[in-house]
């Protein structure tokens, strides 16, 4: 189901599987300052390719995020700004329902009144009896305004901090999903770009973070250079490319999770293995990034389960040739391996196939 009660505890579950490594640690910090101590609200964005950690990234941060008395929604996916509104609300309703329980009229009142301004607008401009008619036809979609949905998040934000909260952020994921599921891309851009227009320096305590791809920024970089520019600049861009595309990657990891869970991981998995992995996944044209490192390591405890024997970056080589590495991006690196593996001088000389096999 989807109920508040299970979405948090996926999340909790989900969250205790992200190992916070490199700059994760740091936005933590600048979020918190953003939030409690700047004295105007802030748009985020969490910046990477498809398998690099986004999602996994911001419920880190919502998970950890709560500790400092913040008021956080998890990460999800909206296709229209009442959905934007309404998930926002529920759980902000959801969490004063755990605890401060008599700020639930003002939030009530707040959200409702804002759901019925546009509707008084319409109805002035154009007379009930015409609103009626369009509506009675389905003619005229009754859908809330970026502004509004601002507005909706500063006084929910104010009714936060008055039930004893330092501040509220909103987690949102997948923005890429959200442009394609959007009645028309040219609304979605005007909606969106008018959102962080109006976000960006107006006075509160609250913080909007957005998970995106690449295309996604790239497109927002050719039609507003300026508002993209404007979010680059922010303590809130984060790009996990950074973090997770680095040879170091997959020996940090490892080493936190020796730490985690107190165990010998020479004994699993050599050195010179998370190096090769190391090499291969920070190489765009060869690996699939941080998705292509976990996937190595799980082959690796299955290897040592089977066998009791450390895994080597021969045993690597070997399950990338076998096709185990799902996540090789379009196979480069295995093709690449089979190609030399297949030269007439190597082809039948086992020690040379070994040799190429290791160089590889």
């Amino acid at each position: 189901g989807n109920s508040p009660d299970d979405v948090l505890n996926r999340y909790n579950t989900y969250a205790l599987t992200h190992i916070p490594l490199g700059t994760t640690t740091k936005q933590l910090n600048d979020l918190e300052r953003v939030i409690v101590e700047n004295k105007t609200c802030a748009v985020g964005t969490i910046v990477g390719p498809y398998g690099y950690g986004k999602t996994s990234t911001a419920v880190h941060l919502w998970h950890e995020i709560q500790a400092q008395k913040i008021v956080a929604v998890p990460p999800f996916l909206w296709t229209n700004l009442d959905e934007l509104m309404d998930a926002v609300y529920h759980w902000i309703r959801y969490e004063f329902s755990k605890g401060p329980k008599t700020h639930l009229p003002a939030l009530e009142q707040v959200y409702n009144q804002l759901r019925q301004q546009y509707s008084k607008d319409l109805i002035e401009r154009m007379g009930q009896e015409m609103f009626d008619e369009l509506v009675g036809k389905g003619q005229l979609l009754l859908q809330i305004r970026a502004s509004d949905l601002i507005t909706f998040f500063s006084k929910a934000s104010e009714i936060c901090e008055q039930a004893g909260y330092r501040g509220l952020v909103i987690f949102t994921d997948e923005l890429q999903a959200t442009l394609a599921k959007y009645p028309s891309r040219d609304q979605f851009f005007a909606d969106l770009f008018e959102m962080v227009k109006d976000i960006l320096g107006l006075p509160g305590h609250w913080a909007i973070v957005i998970t995106m791809d690449d295309d996604t920024e790239g497109t927002i970089a050719r039609l507003r250079s300026d508002l993209l520019q404007r979010l680059q600049r922010s303590a809130l861009h984060f790009r996990v490319k950074e973090v997770y595309n680095r040879r170091e990657y997959p020996k940090e990891l490892w080493s936190a999770f020796e730490e985690r869970f107190g165990f010998d991981g020479s004994d699993v998995i050599m050195d010179q293995t998370l190096e090769a992995i190391g090499e291969v996944s920070a190489r765009s044209d060869l690996g699939a990034g941080p998705r292509a490192v976990t996937y190595a390591m799980s082959l690796a405890i299955k290897h040592y389960e089977r066998t009791s024997q450390a895994y080597s970056p021969l045993h690597f080589v070997n399950d990338a040739l076998a096709g185990l590495m799902i996540f090789d991006q379009r196979g480069k690196y295995s093709n690449a391996l089979k190609k030399a593996l297949d030269n007439p001088d190597v082809r039948n000389n086992e020690t040379l196939q070994q040799v190429v096999k290791l160089l590889g």
